[in-house]
């Protein structure tokens, strides 16, 4: 499957997290699977290890379906970012975000493709940990449905542009 691609979407795999601001990139790509479009050469993925630890998981999947971290897309929230904003890039550091620093030391390389889901900072007084483990508020929702469908067309748009049949 050298043509292909691999999509991640990362997050934590116990119900007791979804819905929950570290797994916007889980649910994200879900969605996007979902929308049941054509995309014969890509694959979906979700790491059922915890987000810290997807690295060796995501690397596994993409050795056992021989492609090049090129290949590869995660999608996963990002605290540096303002709720409702994203941005699709390839490379760079992995910005204080765990689950990535996991990826690029299994891969051996930051150069793969993410999709990074703006969730923004903690309010004064709350920790970043329950702040990621939390889930939105009611206002916050509305933002990240909007943000999820203009997510799910940005992936869209990556996939045609990578030259994979869609």
């Amino acid at each position: 499957m050298t043509d292909g691609m691999l999509f991640v979407g990362l997050g934590n795999p116990d119900k007791e997290y979804a819905g929950t601001r570290h797994n916007l990139g889980r649910d994200v790509m879900r969605l996007f699977e979902a929308k049941g479009l054509d995309m014969a050469l890509v694959s979906f993925f979700y790491p059922a290890t915890f987000m810290n630890d997807s690295g060796t998981a995501v690397a596994d999947r993409l050795r056992y379906l021989r492609l090049e971290p090129r290949r590869l897309l995660v999608a996963h929230d990002d605290a540096e970012l303002l709720l409702g904003t994203m941005r699709l890039e390839c490379g760079g550091s992995a910005r204080g975000h765990n689950g990535i620093r996991s990826v690029i030391a299994a891969l051996g390389t930051p150069d793969f493709n993410r999709l990074r889901l703006g969730v923004g900072r903690p309010p004064a007084g709350e920790d970043m940990h329950n702040f990621v483990l939390g889930q939105f508020s009611e206002e916050e929702r509305k933002v990240v449905a909007e943000t999820t469908q203009q997510a799910c067309e940005e992936l869209e748009q990556f996939v045609r542009k990578a030259g994979t049949k869609i």
